[in-house]
């Protein structure tokens, strides 16, 4: 649900910035403001783009178990080493699943 809201605020910001820096174009194709002023609208436009797609990301993985990012497929998925072998399952679907650091010990 939150990743959700953090997508939809994102898209938002976005959206505002975007239709900003279309009025920003606009009045420099009149010539009513000068070339600086389209790099300073241009500057904070990247960062929430950016920020939005990050976000899309987390929600897709979320909720499918899987993401294409960078060019590399990113899964959530625990997939037995064998066939026929299975895993026990002491989580529910939702819950973190975090990697053993050498700090924790591991389960017996």
């Amino acid at each position: 649900m939150e990743l959700r809201r953090n997508v939809e605020l994102r898209e938002n910001r976005a959206q505002n910035l975007e239709r900003e820096l279309a009025r920003q174009q606009e009045l420099r194709n009149r010539n009513l403001i000068s070339p600086l002023d389209i790099e300073t609208a241009q500057r904070p436009w990247t960062n929430p783009v950016n920020q939005l797609s990050l976000a899309q990301e987390r929600l897709a993985l979320q909720e499918g178990g899987k993401v294409l990012t960078g060019g590399k497929q990113v899964e959530t998925v625990v997939r037995s080493p064998h066939r026929r072998l299975h895993l026990e399952d002491s989580i529910e679907i939702g819950d973190p699943v975090v990697p053993l650091t050498p700090y924790q010990r591991a389960p017996c």
